[in-house]
């Protein structure tokens, strides 16, 4: 692909991602006016300043908890893109920092608050289901070094190759895909939410519109800073925060939504 091509490439998917971000976010707003939740008694804003709330104290831990308490102190290994991604157990480490702080902080907020923000008739089962699934997502993404799996991401964007925005957004689609069906469908298949913007024990809608919404929103940031985003450096590092913020926030608000 010559440079024109990628600088093409680049323009038009940031618009695309842009119009798709602003869609979802629509979607979710005005499914959420004209279907508020008739259980709790709590209405979509609050529901949606709630998610917005918890998924980003969930953003916070989840980095604390990879990059201080497992990598630095159980661990004690050092990773990122520009060094090496986590394999067989470190990358079900990895996912239980991240799936952790999404499933508990909810209960924790209803029992400290009184909040009736939980309305799913098997909130605990899901809740281990979701951490289950979501590890055996991680461990097909970035592989178990035991079996010589490499891992989907390797696959798709092997470790040290440069960047392109066409592998780079095929990686960011499978990311999701992973993310998003191993973690959030899960949950919301066992759940049983009675109380949903999206109606009664909705799966399919909450999947999708979550994953979207981090998709796009992730998409966007990175292709208007491309390449600096795909490289080394301080814009590189915000992706990385970036990433991990609107990753939890969408799981969280595809769990509660």
């Amino acid at each position: 692909m010559t440079k024109e091509e990628n600088h093409a490439l680049v323009t038009y998917s940031s618009y695309a991602s842009l119009a798709a971000l602003i869609l979802t976010i629509a979607t979710i707003l005005v499914q959420g006016i004209y279907q508020p939740p008739n259980v709790t008694g709590m209405n979509w804003k609050e529901r949606l300043e709630i998610i917005l709330a918890l998924g980003l104290i969930a953003g916070i831990l989840y980095g604390f908890f990879w990059s201080v308490i497992a990598q630095k102190i159980i661990l004690q290994s050092d990773y990122g893109e520009e060094t090496s991604m986590p394999t067989g157990l470190h990358a079900a480490a990895l996912s239980l920092c991240l799936t952790i702080p999404i499933t508990c902080l909810p209960p924790l907020y209803q029992s400290v608050t009184g909040g009736p923000i939980i309305s799913s008739r098997h909130y605990f089962y899901a809740a281990i289901l979701a951490n289950a699934g979501s590890i055996v997502g991680h461990l097909s993404w970035y592989g178990i070094k035991r079996i010589n799996f490499a891992g989907i991401r390797e696959m798709i964007f092997p470790f040290g190759v440069s960047a392109s925005p066409k592998r780079y957004i095929i990686m960011e689609a499978s990311a999701t895909c992973m993310h998003f069906l191993s973690t959030v469908a899960v949950f919301r298949a066992v759940a049983q939410n009675q109380d949903s913007i999206f109606g009664s024990s909705a799966v399919l809608m909450p999947t999708l519109t979550s994953g979207l919404f981090f998709f796009t929103g992730i998409c966007f940031y990175s292709l208007i800073k491309y390449p600096q985003s795909l490289e080394k450096g301080g814009w590189a590092q915000v992706r990385g925060v970036l990433a991990g913020m609107l990753l939890c926030i969408g799981l969280t608000g595809g769990m509660l939504m």
